[in-house]
């Protein structure tokens, strides 16, 4: 059985590994100020980011469980995704970083705990 421990930390170093670039901190700040959007608006609101690139960070940020996205259909029977932010996952990421913050590398990896 896996340590709970071992558990956690690996979860968490998906979540800030997901969170260390910056333009997917940009698509979950736009996410959290602006609301669900599709991904045209994505491409708009990030000027100069190929439009591959973009879809690559997404599925980085949903591989983390940071985003979701809901299917819909055009009335001419096409699809697209409208993504959202989890915004618990992005609260338990900055209680996160306040934890970690508050405490000194050593502790970190000390098999006192």
């Amino acid at each position: 059985m896996m340590n709970i421990n071992y558990q956690v930390q690996r979860r968490a170093a998906i979540v800030l590994g997901a969170l260390d670039n910056e333009t997917r901190i940009e698509i979950v700040r736009i996410l959290v100020m602006d609301g669900n959007q599709p991904l045209k608006v994505l491409e708009k609101k990030l000027p100069g980011i190929k439009k591959t690139n973009i879809l690559n960070h997404i599925a980085k940020l949903k591989d983390a469980a940071l985003i979701s996205f809901t299917k819909n259909v055009t009335p001419d029977g096409k699809t697209y995704a409208i993504y959202s932010v989890e915004i618990q996952k992005i609260e338990s990421v900055v209680k996160l970083a306040n934890a970690l913050a508050a405490v000194s590398p050593g502790d970190l990896f000390s098999s006192k705990r």
